[in-house]
Formats: C-alpha cells, sequence, structure tokens
C-alpha cells in the first residue's frame, strides 16, 4: 500500500504525514488500523477500500457516501446508506464506510499532529 520510498511521508491513504517523531508517537495506531482494514481480506476490493479512505476515485453510487464521511460525516443519514445499498451489498457497504471513517480520521489526526509540530 504505501511506497516503499523511505522519504515518501504519505500514509496508506494517501494523506501526508508530519516529519518529526510526533506521528511516530501518536498516530501509529490508526495508521496499523487503517492498513489492516485496507489490506484484510473482505468482500470489497482493497482498491475500493483505498479509494474510500482517500474519498476518491469511486464509483458514483458511493461517492455521494464517501465524500460526505469525510467531509461532514454527522450529515450521513439513513438515505444515504440506501442508496449506496441499492448497487452494493451490505457488506461492501460496511467495508467502504469503515474505510471512509478510518482514513477521514486519519487525515484528520496527522493534519492536527502537523500543527502541532508547527506550533513547536
Amino acid at each position: 500500500m504505501k511506497s516503499a520510498d523511505p522519504m515518501d511521508t504519505t500514509t496508506a491513504n494517501g494523506a501526508q504525514e508530519p516529519t518529526s517523531g510526533t506521528r511516530a508517537r501518536h498516530a501509529g495506531g490508526i495508521d496499523d488500523l487503517l492498513r489492516h482494514v485496507l489490506e484484510s481480506q473482505a468482500e470489497s476490493s482493497t482498491e475500493l477500500r483505498v479509494a474510500a479512505s482517500r474519498a476518491a476515485g469511486l464509483p458514483q453510487h458511493l461517492a455521494v457516501l464517501v465524500e460526505k464521511i469525510h467531509k461532514h460525516s454527522y450529515k450521513v443519514v439513513d438515505a444515504d446508506v440506501d442508496a449506496a445499498r441499492a448497487a452494493s451489498g451490505e457488506d461492501e457497504i460496511f467495508e467502504v464506510i469503515l474505510s471512509a471513517c478510518i482514513g477521514a480520521s486519519q487525515q484528520r489526526a496527522l493534519a492536527g499532529l502537523r500543527a502541532l509540530e508547527e506550533a513547536t
């Protein structure tokens, strides 16, 4: 998933990492969880779960739901899930939602760590 280049500071889902030890101390758990979700055997493809974690390159029936999860998760309603469910199975929807949630949380955590780094 992640680039083999040691100078690459992007995460498995494309988020930019902080450059100091702050990241190692605080974000490793999220990375491990996301890697497990993205790389494990599942009903959905790894590519689809990675796309959901990045909120990019998704089929239209999932793009609206995933974008809402990434940008305004508090606005997700049953109708959003039902619309996605019309073209995907329950397991695939669950895996996509989980990937989107963890990807969005990783992006927010890393943004916060970068802000702390810049402030200190």
